[in-house]
This record gives C-alpha cells, sequence and structure tokens, in this order.
C-alpha cells in the first residue's frame, strides 16, 4: 500500500518530469505543447495542495474552533 507521502513524492516526481518535457518542447518550437504540459502541471500540484491542505488541522475538513 502506497502511504499519503508516496502518492505527494510521486506527483511531484510527475510534475518535475512534466516541466522538464515542457522545456525541451518549447527549445523545438512547440509553446503550445509546453503550455498544455504545464497546465497539467499545475493541475496536479493544486490537486496535491489540496489534498495536503485538508489533512492539516484546521484546514478545510480538519478540526475547527466552534464559536
Amino acid at each position: 500500500h502506497l502511504t499519503e507521502a508516496d502518492v505527494a513524492a510521486i506527483v511531484r516526481a510527475e510534475a518535475a518530469e512534466r516541466d522538464a518535457a515542457a522545456s525541451q518542447y518549447e527549445r523545438s518550437g512547440h509553446g503550445e505543447r509546453a503550455a498544455g504540459l504545464r497546465h497539467g502541471t499545475r493541475a496536479l500540484l493544486d490537486g496535491l495542495a489540496g489534498q495536503e491542505e485538508t489533512r492539516r488541522p484546521g484546514g478545510p475538513g480538519g478540526k475547527r474552533a466552534r464559536g
């Protein structure tokens, strides 16, 4: 079984690979493909950040002070 940390590491590695590929696309004149990869990379990292935020105490879904 994968832990949350394992999944986060996999997502970050995938994001780094996508960023490297986007740079190669840009250097070879394929700016639109690079932009598409970077858009997908942002979505992956935003999703990861959202998942990490929901697991923090006080974050969305975490313990909140009652008023």
